[in-house]
């Protein structure tokens, strides 16, 4: 790749994620300049590679505030599909408040890149150095290695014998081997280094530096600096009594203290052995209610990872009242519809309908059609792929008869937008934004000067939307060829039938989809923790809360559920008619991307896995053991708490 493909590519990611508030913002970019150049803001503080780093001059606060904020920059471009791909002290740029920003996205990829990203030694693990598909775990690597840095003086496993080896070698091919050699010695513990620093928040770097078995995501990471700030039991930290009660006692300082000041009395006559019972039987008590409190409030808030504490506190009970609550709330989860429909991963996304999808069988690389109903394989239609690099989205559409090309008609109508980050950032004038697909010709939506218009197939221009200084995003068509527009500040445009009509809101639609029959338009924000819902005639209809701003939303056939997934893994649905939670939210360990609904009302969500979810079968009455619930709760959802005490979803492989 060029340099000035690079530079044009660190513009693209760096406008789709510049809004987050630990991210250098993206003021202006001249792609097409000769030298192309990015314009951001002046921040006055410095390099983070500047702040000294000596053992005895690091700031624990200040390190963990800014491992907080880079964890919450990564998380935020890791749920639009993005990775950083270099992360490292000289890429956080501190500004005048003394915050870390992240900087430098010309290492940054999609995840399904292939091509070569190489980081910087000691910042990166070595499966990054040695090329294939960008993983999460590259970033969790280096975020880890830039922490581990700051409170230490030296990256992860850093000599200068190794350092000078490595520079001694002139081929990249024996510098990457020579550094994969020196990742496997094991990381000096971080306290060993510097004892100043508390074990809680050293425990969460070395974890990101777990080349298997770490952080799942930048999510976690953050997870698990709330815990240390609150005080309780880590993710990261195996499971042991004796570690949870510590924690109890360190967030409940002075009730403690009180406590053992009575049973110091109580007991002073009797036996130490009598007291260490006691005094068991008490952590072992306290262990139990907490979990159950715990997976009592995941549930009340839509985390079905709840299940996974209620069996867990059942278990250590036995009590009846917890195994009530357990299957009460086990037999209202939605499930997986079918073992072959588990985290299968497939080669593009599912097909609009999402019924099909394109599966390469693992055993010998054919490439086949999968029906996400049912799991069953065939082959491909004849001559199905036609250029040799076709656009994806035009093969999934196609699995569907739908020909996404506006200069042809399609015999089967369909829709088609732009990713909704991608619409308010388009490279170009003309490029397009919507597209209506029918058997009479094609309609297009593209950007123009102050708005956008929409154009048929000979090119006629059909609706012109101007609004000057106001950028168009996210236009969406309804079957039926209507149109909607959302604005930055807020205003939403719909054109049906030559008339047009205003609906204002609160927040800016990031996010707009019409109900398969045109009736209904249901939109949300990009921050906006909400989806709101309107008639064809812009008349508000219902609005729903929902866990966090949305990724993807999608209304059922029968045009009176609406399904939205959003940026922390939870994915809804809500009932137009009821005005209700239509289940208790689905729970993933990735943000969905994409989701559809199937004509029998099953749901597809797709991260880089697909999963298939059907409403929750009635629960047998012969499930009573702890053990036989929590095997229940795995087939149902996928989620486990596994013998390394870690809550996480079952692989397709240990499911099947």
């Amino acid at each position: 790749v060029s340099v000035s493909g690079r530079f044009r590519d660190e513009g693209e990611r760096l406008s789709q994620v510049s809004d987050h508030t630990d991210i250098v913002t993206l003021v202006d970019a001249q792609l097409d300049h000769d030298p192309p150049y990015l314009v951001t803001p002046l921040l006055s503080g410095s390099l983070l590679d500047e702040v000294p780093n000596q053992p005895s001059e690091a700031d624990i606060e200040k390190v963990g505030s800014w491992l907080r904020q880079l964890a919450g920059a990564l998380d935020y471009i890791h749920r639009r599909g993005i990775l950083h791909c270099d992360v490292k002290p000289a890429n956080v740029l501190l500004d005048r408040e003394g915050k870390a920003r992240l900087t430098d996205f010309g290492q940054a990829a999609l995840r399904d890149q292939s091509e070569l990203r190489l980081g910087s030694f000691w910042f990166m693990p070595w499966q990054q150095a040695e090329g294939g598909l960008p993983e999460v775990s590259w970033d969790l690597y280096a975020l880890g290695a830039t922490a581990y840095a700051l409170l230490t003086g030296v990256p992860p496993r850093w000599s200068k014998q190794e350092q000078a080896e490595l520079q001694a070698l002139t081929g990249v091919a024996e510098q990457v081997k020579r550094y994969r050699q020196a990742l496997e010695r094991p990381v000096t513990p971080i306290r060993q280094l510097n004892p100043a620093v508390d074990p809680e928040l050293a425990c969460i770097v070395e974890h990101c530096l777990k080349l298997d078995q770490g952080y799942g995501s930048a999510g976690e990471v953050l997870s698990d600096l709330d815990r240390r700030d609150q005080q309780r039991p880590l993710a990261a930290r195996p499971f042991s009594r004796g570690y949870w009660l510590e924690r109890f006692v360190t967030r409940h300082r002075l009730s403690v203290a009180v406590g053992l000041v009575a049973v110091a009395v109580l007991l002073a006559g009797l036996s130490v052995s009598s007291y260490q019972v006691y005094k068991a039987r008490q952590a072992r008590q306290l262990l139990i209610e907490q979990r159950f409190e715990q997976g009592r409030s995941m549930i009340d808030n839509g985390q079905a990872t709840g299940l996974v504490w209620l069996a867990e506190a059942y278990e250590l009970s036995g009590r009846p009242d917890y195994r009530l609550a357990l299957r009460q709330a086990l037999a209202r989860q939605m499930q997986v519809a079918d073992p072959s429909l588990y985290r299968l991963r497939t080669a593009t996304a599912p097909s609009p309908s999402g019924r099909w999808a394109i599966w390469t069988n693992p055993a010998n690389l054919h490439r086949l059609l999968v029906d996400l109903r049912d799991g069953s394989t065939g082959p491909l239609p004849p001559n199905f792929f036609g250029a040799e690099r076709e656009q994806k989205d035009r093969l999934r559409y196609r699995l569907d008869r739908i020909v996404l090309d506006p200069s042809q008609n399609s015999p089967v109508p369909g829709t088609w937008a732009m990713r909704s980050f991608d619409s308010a950032h388009p490279d170009q004038h003309g490029a397009s934004l919507a597209l209506h697909l029918s058997p009479t010709g094609a309609l297009r939506a593209e950007r123009v000067e102050n708005g956008i218009q929409v154009r048929n197939a000979a090119g006629q221009v059909l609706v012109r939307a101007e609004r000057p200084g106001k950028v168009p995003q996210s236009p969406v068509f309804s079957l039926g060829g209507d149109l909607a527009v959302a604005w930055e500040d807020g205003q939403i445009n719909l054109y049906t039938q030559g008339q047009v009509k205003t609906i204002d809101t609160d927040f800016v639609a990031g996010f707009l989809c019409f109900s398969p029959d045109g009736q209904f338009l249901a939109g949300s924000g990009w921050d906006a923790p909400r989806v709101r819902v309107w008639t064809r005639q812009g008349v508000k209809v219902a609005e729903f809360s929902i866990s966090a701003p949305v990724t993807d939303m999608v209304f059922d056939r029968a045009s009176q559920l609406v399904v939205c997934a959003t940026r922390v893994g939870l994915v809804h649905g809500f009932s137009l008619q009821d005005q209700q939670p239509a289940w208790p939210p689905i729970e993933l360990e990735n943000p969905a991307r994409w989701i559809y609904v199937q004509e029998g009302g099953q749901i597809v969500t797709m991260s880089d896995e697909v999963m298939v979810w059907k409403l929750p079968e009635p629960l047998d009455d012969s499930l009573l053991s702890a053990q036989q619930l929590k095997g229940e709760i795995s087939r149902r959802t996928g989620w486990l708490y596994d013998e390394k005490a870690r809550v996480r979803t079952l692989s397709r492989s240990e499911y099947l």
